[in-house]
């Protein structure tokens, strides 16, 4: 890629010119080779792109403290949250495992442990031990489904009373269908929170 310097006469050129792409970033002018997008990607390149899909759907849905807390973790590498995001969660789709879902943000301690089994049809038990002072905070739990052994974009959240007592059981799923169950530590309901904890994350498998 070039620099590209321009004269009083031309002083701003972008997109594609022939085979040469015209660009600017940070206020400086770029030139380079237009590459042909290449239509035959490779069993990789499908896998990659199909977990940014996603992801991108995942980060759409879950707004308010879950996108404030990769947006406050990004600052300190010069990015966004989304791209954060995305970046530290590619792998794990890619791998079928449970995902990053938050960032510590104003609450340094998650939940001390986390279990999780089926329970009633429709139903997984989750037990769970509170950190040290968390009088008056909430626990959050959101569960994702998987999908022929691939996990989806359908993420509920579910939402425990303040100061809840373990064990907390998720309705309402489909019988016989696994998840990955998340746990968070908050300040407030989701919609009203604050300050969230990283998500502690299990597997489990709604009873029938």
């Amino acid at each position: 890629m070039a620099k590209v310097m321009f004269t009083s006469l031309v002083s701003d050129v972008r997109n594609r010119v022939g085979t040469i792409v015209y660009s600017k970033w940070k206020k400086t002018h770029y030139v380079r080779e237009h590459v042909p997008h290449n239509r035959s990607a490779s069993a990789k390149q499908l896998e990659v792109r199909s977990a940014f899909i996603l992801l991108v759907e995942i980060w759409k849905s879950m707004d308010g403290i879950m996108q404030e807390s990769w947006e406050n973790s990004a600052k300190r590498q010069n990015m966004t949250g989304y791209n954060s995001f995305l970046g530290r969660n590619s792998k794990n789709v890619r791998n079928n495992e449970a995902l990053e879902l938050f960032r510590e943000l104003g609450e340094e301690q998650p939940l001390a442990s986390l279990s999780a089994s089926g329970g009633a049809s429709g139903s997984i038990v989750c037990a769970f031990v509170m950190p040290a002072d968390s009088a008056g905070r909430h626990v959050i739990f959101f569960s994702q489904k998987i999908d022929a052994g691939k996990e989806t974009a359908e993420i509920k959240r579910h939402e425990a009373d303040p100061n809840p007592a373990s064990p907390f059981t998720i309705t309402g799923l489909e019988p016989g269908v696994s998840y990955f169950i998340y746990a968070v530590v908050t300040d407030n309901t989701y919609a009203n929170a604050t300050t969230v904890s990283t998500a502690l994350s299990v597997p489990a498998t709604a009873g029938v």
